[in-house]
């Protein structure tokens, strides 16, 4: 199991949740989908709910720290082409 960071709506806080692996994470993100509010089922059964999964998880506390708004405006420009 790997513990990964999560944030929680209210912005300043985050939660610990446990999966097998990145790819069981990343699939239960996947499965939820993008919002606020947002409740989710980890590998070890335990329910979490207020997640903001905008963000999608990070493997340390430190790293998702470091996920805000300049973080989702990177996402975005990230995927415009210019010409």
């Amino acid at each position: 199991m790997i513990t990964v960071f999560v944030k929680l709506d209210c912005g300043c806080c985050s939660t610990e949740m446990q999966f097998n692996d990145e790819a069981s994470a990343s699939a239960a993100f996947e499965k939820v989908g993008m919002g606020n509010n947002m409740s989710m089922t980890d590998d070890a059964g335990q329910t979490h709910t207020g997640l903001d999964t905008f963000y999608g998880f990070a493997l340390s506390e430190e790293g998702q720290d470091t996920k805000g708004i300049g973080y989702l405006a990177d996402l975005v420009a990230s995927t415009v082409r210019t010409p």
